[in-house]
């Protein structure tokens, strides 16, 4: 059965500081298994180790048996972003 799958991402708790002069600026990716569609939160800026989103997202043709997948990354505009974390 095909359905449609509404993700809240409300917020992070206890994110490490990776950046050496300044906080942390984190976003969220999220996947669903199977699907080529992913969304990306907006960049919290300088939100330090809790930050707050409170972004809903709306994946569409979603099984039973797909899986949701979200990780976290820190910002950086000169060097690649620093990855925080997935489940």
């Amino acid at each position: 059965t095909m359905s449609v799958l509404n993700v809240t991402v409300e917020r992070g708790e206890n994110f490490p500081k990776l950046d050496m002069w300044d906080e942390t600026d984190p976003f969220v990716t999220l996947g669903i298994s199977g699907s080529s569609r992913k969304f990306r939160s907006a960049t919290k800026n300088n939100a330090g180790e809790n930050p707050i989103w409170r972004e809903t997202f709306h994946f569409s043709a979603v099984s039973d048996e797909d899986s949701l997948y979200l990780s976290a990354y820190d910002e950086d505009t000169i060097t690649n972003h620093d990855f925080i974390g997935s489940c």
